[in-house]
């Protein structure tokens, strides 16, 4: 997958406009927690400090695979974004993490709990109040609801696989260590005719070991096929009926089948890595089985 980030669950806030508060000129709008819910999250760091009692303090940076997108009015389906010093900015901290959904849940009842007693002082309304507030709890739950329900391909604890891959060129066969996805994603190799092959992990360390090797009975399954005079890529699905098409580069967009695409049989290099087809697909959006945009009414 293009994205190997440890996932966790994590109680993340739900923020809102809660009022109105004076700025330099005018009113500005200002907002607020008004519940938590649990998320799937990726984990992108962590944060140590001590106390000067010694005592360590841990924070996780997590990024939560839908946000708030207020454009849209729904939830967008995102992944952890860089700036050009490598710092994450779509992410923020939470002080625990968990490996399962119960766990995280019963974190997230204690802290509504503790918001809700924390924000609410009028003992005369407090019954409207706490009905006000459940109200939207369970808005928010059934996001919650949605949200897991949209993130089964995040697993806990799954085993990543190698993301440097194998090319061949020349007779020889050399490691590159980055991941076969910055092919595609920054167009390396556009000006050659190249196929990038899905192996297993037995052959990718036969082809590893041996620079100078027979490739012959490791080009069995063809996994991407690249055309220089057009820069077009195509997806190869495993009987090649739903194969994909689209152009190298950050801005990718699907394509359909181009009428004058003709793979030549001769290519400049074959590349071999250990993802497959689901993988290229799940890690770019196409054809997945989840909702891109979530919403509520």
């Amino acid at each position: 997958m293009k994205n190997n980030y440890p996932i966790v669950y994590a109680v993340i806030p739900m923020i809102e406009q809660v009022g109105w508060s004076h700025g330099l000129n005018e009113l500005e709008r200002e907002y607020g927690t008004v519940c938590y819910i649990v998320s799937k999250c990726y984990l992108v760091g962590e944060e140590k400090k001590y106390k000067q009692n010694g005592e360590a303090v841990i924070k996780y940076k997590v990024v939560p695979p839908y946000l708030k997108n207020f454009d849209l009015g729904g939830w967008s389906r995102t992944e952890p974004c860089y700036n050009s010093s490598g710092d994450c900015y779509d992410c923020f901290y939470v002080k625990d993490i968990f490996n399962n959904f119960e766990e995280a849940t019963e974190m997230k009842n204690k802290m509504n709990d503790r918001l809700f007693h924390e924000n609410y002082f009028n003992l005369s309304r407090i019954e409207e109040e706490r009905k006000k507030f459940d109200k939207t709890l369970n808005f928010y739950n059934e996001l919650e609801v949605e949200i897991e329900n949209n993130l089964t391909n995040l697993q806990i604890n799954k085993k990543n696989k190698e993301q440097r891959f194998l090319i061949y060129k020349n007779g020889e066969i050399r490691e590159e260590d980055i991941p076969v996805y910055e092919i595609i994603d920054y167009s390396l190799y556009d000006y050659d005719n190249y196929i990038i092959y899905t192996v297993t992990e037995e052959e990718y360390k036969k082809l590893k070991r041996n620079k100078q090797v027979d490739i012959k009975k490791y080009i069995h399954t063809p996994l991407i096929r690249h055309e220089s005079s057009s820069r077009m890529i195509e997806i190869v699905s495993s009987d090649e009926s739903d194969n994909v098409f689209f152009k190298t580069g950050r801005n990718k967009t699907e394509v359909k089948k181009p009428n004058n695409l003709d793979f030549p049989e001769e290519i400049d290099r074959a590349i071999f890595t250990l993802e497959d087809y689901t993988d290229i697909m799940e890690s770019y959006g196409l054809k997945t089985n989840y909702k891109k945009i979530l919403t509520l009414k």
